[in-house]
């Protein structure tokens, strides 16, 4: 009588490849995997693109900061009569609002600082809305994110 050399699964701890097929084939099984994975799936999407809009909005702010400190060194001695600084200030604000690209102009703060030792710095800030609710709570609930940037540069004579 001769043996078989073959251990049946069970003995192994292991299931058959008949249990295997079997467990796989329930029917709905993979739209129950599937409901289980997309809430997941679609939270990581719109935080990826929470990131790609703060990458955005926080380089535009610091160009349009660049841009209004430029333009305040370069024009501010042939546009200010005898020490007018508001003016030159006014304008300076009215460029960064005009030249900020996605950005509501009448939700950007701009904030010229006094052009002290031949500095001029130009503060830009900016409240940006999250569209993650979760994220948003992680913020204190308020559903914005504070984005600021300052650009100092010296002034050319």
């Amino acid at each position: 009588m001769m043996m078989s050399s073959r251990v049946p699964s069970r003995v192994v701890g292991r299931r058959s490849c008949a249990n295997r097929r079997r467990v796989k084939d329930l029917p709905g099984q993979d739209a129950a995997e599937f409901a289980l994975i997309i809430p997941v799936l679609l939270f990581i999407v719109v935080v990826i693109l929470d990131l790609g809009r703060l990458t955005y909005y926080s380089a535009a702010l610091r160009n349009v900061a660049r841009e209004g400190a430029r333009h305040g060194v370069i024009f501010a001695e042939a546009e200010t009569d005898g020490g007018e600084w508001a003016t030159m200030e006014a304008e300076i604000q009215t460029l960064v609002q005009e030249r900020s690209i996605g950005i509501p102009a009448d939700e950007i703060v701009v904030t010229v600082g006094n052009p002290a030792e031949g500095l001029l710095s130009v503060l830009v800030e900016w409240d940006m809305p999250i569209i993650t609710p979760v994220v948003g709570q992680l913020f204190g609930g308020a559903g914005t994110l504070p984005l600021s940037t300052q650009a100092t540069m010296r002034f050319e004579n």
